[in-house]
């Protein structure tokens, strides 16, 4: 893995949306990294997402599972649970979600 990064580390450290050279080649290396992924685990290439950090992956993943149609959203989550998922339960009783904190024992 380490060495798939270096040259972007180093030479190559365009942004994988911007349309200039190193952008386009820093974007197929992130789609070569999504497809070998997506054979890894068996799940289609689009279906794979990179995100920044765990926050944001957090965030990503309760939104998805609070669109489930037809139903209220739910979320069931520990106290202990880290903050970024604690303030999103709470951001998320704001539009209507239905948010229990169990505490630990």
């Amino acid at each position: 893995m380490r060495a798939a990064m270096e040259p972007f580390l180093a030479d190559d450290w365009g942004n994988p949306s911007s349309a200039h050279s190193l952008g386009l080649k820093a974007h197929k290396a992130v789609d070569q990294a999504r497809a070998q992924v997506a054979q890894l685990v068996g799940a289609y290439a689009p279906q794979i997402v990179f995100t920044c950090s765990a926050t944001e992956a957090n965030n990503m993943a309760l939104s998805a599972a609070l669109k489930a149609p037809g139903k209220k959203p739910r979320i069931v989550t520990t106290a202990t649970e880290h903050s970024a998922v604690l303030n999103f339960c709470s951001a998320m009783v704001k539009y209507g979600a239905e948010v229990e904190i169990v505490p630990p024992v």
